[in-house]
Formats: C-alpha cells, structure tokens, sequence
C-alpha cells in the first residue's frame, strides 16, 4: 500500500485527483471521542483520504493548518464529489469542529451499508475487515488506540492511512453485494445515505435544556428516591431479611477471626483478635451492610427464600442460566400485598430517570445548554432508529405509577423551545396498527382507519359482542375501563402474544389483572374480530422459515435466527420477531424517509432535532408555523411506489400536531389542520 504526506506542493492536483474520482474515503483520528457540539480541535490529530484502492493521503495537523482547513471545505462543499466514511456522522463532526460549514453531496456511511446487508453481524471497521479485507486482518491490534498521542508518528500514519482504504474498499465490496437486491441498493441510495447527513445535522443542533429547571429537580428526585428507599428498609420483612444478612456477615466476619487466632504467633495479636471476637459476639461491635435493592443477587435471596419473602418460584421465572429473574415483568407476577414490590419498580425506575435522563443530560450539556444525542441507523435489526447520550427512543412512556408520569413530564419540561420559537411534535398516529391493517389487510381493521374510526372503541365494543352505537351508551366508568382494556389487547396481541404472555403484558403495562380465564376470552375475540391478523402471522413465520429473513415494505431484509429451533423459547421469539419486524421497521422507514423529504422541502429556518419512534420534533419560528401544513401532506403522502416501488394500498396514514412555546412537556394538541 502506498502511503503520501498531504502538502503544500500536492495539495492541488489531489483536489483535483479527487473531482475527477468523484469520490474519496475520509477518516478522521482523535486522543478522544469527541463530544458533539463542544468546541475541541486540539483532539483531532490527523486525518486520511483515499480515491483509489491501494493508496492514501495522510495529514497530521500541526497548528499550520489554513490551508488544509480550505482543501477540507473544497471536498466537503463539492456536490459532485461523494464522501465516504465508517461512522460518517463522526468524521461529519470532527470536520465541522475543525471549521467546515457546508456539507453538500452524498454522504456514504460503510457501517450503514452493512447493515443492510447483514442486521445481525457486527458493524465495527476492525471485524469487518477481517471478513472482507484479509490482507488487513487484525491490523486494529498493531496499535493501542487509547493511547494515540503516544504513538510514533510514523505508526500514526501508517494505521489512519490504513483506515481511509479499507473504507474505501469495504465501500465498492458493499456496493457490489447491496446490487445484487435490487430493493437493498434502492434503499440505501434513496433512504439510508440521504438520512446521514440529516441526523447529522440533527444531532449537530441539539435540544435546549432548562438547567436551572432541572438542577432543581435533580435536587428533589433525590429526595423522592430517599424516600423510596426508606419505604423499602422499613418493610417488615425487609428488616428481618436484614437482620439475617448481619447475622450472616458476622458469623463470617467471627469465622475469619478465628481462623487468624489459630495461626497467630504474637501474643498481642492473639488478645486483640480475642477482644474483638468476644465483641463481636456480645454484640458491642455489630456489622451492618445495607441491603442493595440494585442487587440482583440480594434482591432474588429476598424475594425467594425462607429468610424473605419466600415468594413461589415458577418455571417462567427463570432465565436461561437457571437463575430467578428479579426483573420487571417477573416482580409483576409476585403475590405480594405488603406493598414491597410495588415501592421496588417506583425506586428503580426513579434511579433509572435520574441517572440516565436527569444527571444524564446535565452531564452532557454544551456552553450554550444544548444536549446533542445521537442517532443511529445500525443500532436495531428491524432498522428502527436508536438513540444514546440520552437515550430517547427509551424513555418509559406507559406505566401505571404516577409517581413516575410525574418525573417524566419533568425530563420533557427541561427540554424548552428557544426564545421566538415553538416546539412542534408531528407524530405518525397508530403508526403500527394502521400498518398491521395494511399488511393484514383485515376487514375489520381496514374499515376503522378508512373510516377514521377509533380502533380502541372498535375493539371494545367487538370483544363484547355490542356494536359501536350500544358500546358508546354505556356509562363512562365503564366506557373508559373497556376502551383501556382493548388497548392493551391491541398492543398487545398485535405480534403473536400468547394468552400467558398477555396475561403478564397487561397487568405490566397497563395495570390490568386478569384470570387466566378472561385473558383467554379475550384473545380468542380479539382474534375473532381481527381474523386476518393471525393468517398475517402465519405467512410471516413461513417467510422467515423459508427465507431466514422477512422484509419491511421498503426491501430491508431482517434476518430471524432460531426460527427452525427446536427449544420453544427461543422458537417462539424468533417467530415474534419475524411477526414484528416488519410493521416495527415499516413505521421506522415511513418516519426516516419523512426526515430524508423535510430536510429537502423546508426552509432552513425550520429545524428538525429529535425523533423519537414515530414522531419527529421541531423548533419553528413563530412567523413559519403555516409550515405544518406543508409538514402535515408530505408526512401523510410519502411517495413510497416511486421511490422503493411499494407503497401504501389500503390504508391511510395520519400525523397528529402538538406544539409548545414553552417546552417538550407542556404540548398542546394543534387542531383544524
């Protein structure tokens, strides 16, 4: 491989090398993973660039660097020249801290494209060269890359050339394989590569943050979660569980002491240890160790032995290692009418907002009090975007605890719409039932969304054999609670739950217990009303049995592993996955293709900053919020045919409006659009 020093004396005839390719791979080396939206250019170190496999161009700043920073905004700035990367978002930032501004053209992203081409390999520019480039293999373990600053310069250079051409090759092998399916190559060109620079952008702007707002409540959750806390050590069974963990420390710590004693030789030392074990033994020196509720060690020994609560173990409740799960949907199923389980899922879900959400997002705020979370393409199998520094495809959006609606609101609220702008939430109405009667086809189901009906009523009033005008007349209590219960049943039983399974949904998600025997009539008529739903479910598991995979509408390809398994756990979550997998990645692609149109459409006063699942969030200006209508028919009428030659047959998609001038957590519903 032939390596050269970027220059002065070349630095022309390589731009020009590089209009003429049409194309070159860009990577960028940092002593650190840079932090989006905070100014660093001390810690990009050097970057590489190649157009033509078997070189690359290499550049290590030295503080000299006018006239490199001008070559950079030529490759960035050109439209003609397209820019390829592993992680392209990240080489994005590293450009714009170093000062570009303008990012024009396709932006090719290898990371992305594997993914399409394989959704549950590992995405990483070390594996993936070990796969397809062995002539580089392990070439990432010739260098300890956490500490690049110690590196010779020489070593630099070699490992950020190598980067720039294994990417650029990767490219053109990718390229090839992404060819050979048709509806693949479509997607990537027309949806996966244009959304790169549109997250890109998004992460780039970030979210404005109240930090007064939410030092002040970081203040007085930790205050809720100490009484919380409290709550649980005060439970009866909790002290005596207590009282036998110290007891058991003890015994231990007087074992130990013991066993000292015998191999003692010093006199003074063999008083001591006898003082301490008589003291420990007359109690004058007691040892406590708070019991960690964090723990799942000590929280399975509480919950289900004869020192604790002893609560019945069943089969369901344990994991593959065969240990008793101590999670969320198993502590949902205890007997427990102490309270106790109750206070334990209030306490983690207030540590989990807290750090992740509350701590997190102060941790992470720029000068300007903007948080920048990141998107990611690659980070599940069905395609659905992923988030992370904050998480917010994560936050808990249904639960039965006020306690915890209350602390959500107060993560939303922190988020406020800059001075002169509204905050605005388009979001995809029903997103995935609407596309389960497309992809069903179901009578039922078709006739509610083209009738723009209530699918929760429609439900309701099937399920008990009433029509919508008799189900409408009952009084409201009742309304309501039947109209709840269907909504757990809709969301539920969408994707193959079985009766236990939905037994356990409901009382989890949405506080509903049922015997077993109203689970089973309730799902046998759900299924009875929606008849189409489990024929859908069968076609898709035979698709993933004959294929290995099922696709989205757009062509994605997600691969199902363990559908032929003859253990019926695993089986039965592959055949779930092959149910969900493609309505969960239609809605995500109908949501990403929106972002990929807006971002070309609107008027650069308009900024997206956040999706989260099905809806897109927005800072309008106050004199631009006609714009919704615009936002509202290109949401509504995506031009899927055209573009990946499948679109929409039956059904009809919605976007429902909120905006705010304050923030996040105070949205109101815009109506008469």
């Amino acid at each position: 491989m032939k390596i050269k020093i970027i220059s002065r004396d070349n630095i022309y005839s390589l731009l020009q090398y590089c209009k003429e390719s049409g194309y070159v791979s860009i990577d960028y080396e940092t002593d650190d993973l840079i932090k989006i939206g905070i100014d660093g250019k001390e810690k990009i170190i050097s970057f590489s660039l190649s157009f033509q496999i078997g070189s690359s161009y290499v550049y290590v700043f030295n503080g000299d660097d006018n006239y490199i920073i001008d070559f950079l905004k030529e490759i960035y700035g050109n439209y003609n020249i397209v820019k390829i990367g592993h992680n392209i978002k990240y080489d994005n930032h590293c450009a714009h801290i170093l000062g570009i501004r303008k990012f024009r053209g396709q932006f090719h992203d290898t990371l992305t494209m594997h993914h399409l081409i394989n959704c549950k390999g590992n995405h990483d520019l070390g594996s993936l060269v070990n796969i397809y480039i062995p002539r580089f293999k392990d070439y990432k373990k010739l260098v300890d890359r956490t500490n690049i600053l110690e590196l010779d310069k020489d070593e630099l250079i070699a490992y950020n050339a190598i980067d720039s051409e294994v990417t650029l090759e990767l490219y053109f092998i990718f390229t090839e394989l992404l060819m050979e399916d048709k509806r693949l190559y479509t997607l990537f060109r027309n949806l996966v590569s244009p959304l790169n620079i549109v997250l890109f952008k998004m992460e780039l702007y970030g979210m404005l943050i109240d930090k007064e707002f939410l030092d002040y409540y970081i203040t007085k959750t930790e205050e809720l979660i100490k009484s919380y806390e409290n709550k649980l050590r005060e439970n009866k069974t909790v002290k005596a569980f207590q009282l036998h963990v110290n007891k058991a420390l003890l015994q231990e710590e007087i074992s130990k002491l013991s066993i000292k004693l015998l191999s003692a030789k010093n006199e003074k030392t063999k008083n001591e240890l006898s003082q301490r074990i008589t003291d420990l033994k007359s109690n004058k020196i007691t040892i406590e160790k708070p019991i960690n509720f964090n723990s799942p060690k000590q929280m399975s020994l509480l919950l289900y032995t004869s020192a604790g609560f002893n609560f019945p173990v069943e089969d369901e409740y344990k994991t593959d290692s065969g240990e008793v799960s101590t999670g969320k949907q198993v502590l949902e199923l205890l007997p427990d009418k102490s309270g106790f389980i109750k206070n334990l899922l209030i306490y983690r879900q207030l540590n989990k907002i807290y750090s992740t959400y509350l701590i997190g997002i102060r941790d992470k705020l720029d000068k300007r009090n903007y948080i920048h979370g990141k998107f990611n393409q690659h980070g599940t199998i069905t395609g659905r975007l992923s988030s992370n520094d904050p998480n917010m495809q994560n936050i808990i959006t249904r639960t039965k605890y006020s306690e915890i609606e209350d602390l959500i609101k107060i993560v939303k609220r922190s988020f406020i719409a800059p001075e002169n702008y509204f905050l605005v939430q388009a979001d995809y109405s029903q997103a995935e039932l609407r596309l389960m009667a497309e992809f069903s086809q179901d009578k039922n189901m078709l006739s509610v969304f083209q009738n723009d009906g209530d699918l929760h009523e429609m439900t309701a009033a099937k399920m008990r054999n009433m029509t919508i005008e008799e189900f409408r007349k009952l009084p409201e209590d009742e309304y309501k609670r039947y109209r709840y219960e269907a909504k757990s049943a809709n969301f539920g039983l969408l994707y193959k739950m079985s009766i236990n399974g939905y037994k356990e949904y409901a009382k989890a998600n949405y506080g509903i217990d049922l015997t077993l025997d109203q689970a089973t009539k309730m799902v046998t008529n759900f299924f009875k009303t929606y008849s189409a739903i489990p024929k859908y479910h069968e076609l898709y598991i035979a698709k993933a049995r004959k294929f290995g995979y099922v696709r989205t509408l757009s062509g994605r390809k997600v691969f199902i592993e363990n559908i032929m398994d003859n253990d019926n756990i695993k089986r039965g979550y592959a055949e779930r996955t092959a149910v969900n997998a493609p309505i969960q990645g239609t809605a995500g692609e109908l949501t990403m293709f929106a972002l990929v149109l807006l971002n070309i459409i609107l008027p650069k006063e308009i900024l997206m900053v956040n999706t989260v699942h099905d809806s897109i969030i927005f800072y309008i200006p106050e004199d631009y919020m006609d714009y919704i209508k615009y936002i509202k028919n290109v949401m509504e009428n995506l031009p899927l045919e055209h573009y990946f030659g499948k679109g929409l047959k039956y059904i009809k998609m919605k976007v429902d409006f909120e905006f705010s001038k304050k923030s996040w957590g105070e949205l109101e519903k815009l109506e008469n659009l």
